[in-house]
């Protein structure tokens, strides 16, 4: 069961960061936030987001 919706939960998973890319890309673009500022803060998001994913690889081992 689980081999056979791995795929999906990762196409799934890849659609919604691509949107947020654009969402974020067009949302800071509008507040008018340098290259300096969105780098942050696209850095920000991936150390949440590793952090995530570690936190709930720990509790499901």
């Amino acid at each position: 069961m689980m081999a056979s919706t791995t795929p999906v939960f990762v196409v799934s998973a890849l659609a919604c960061l691509v949107l947020s890319f654009y969402a974020f890309r067009s949302d800071a673009n509008a507040a008018r936030h340098g290259i300096r500022q969105k780098v942050q803060m696209a850095a920000i998001w991936a150390g949440l987001i590793a952090g995530l994913t570690l936190l709930i690889g720990l509790f499901q081992s």
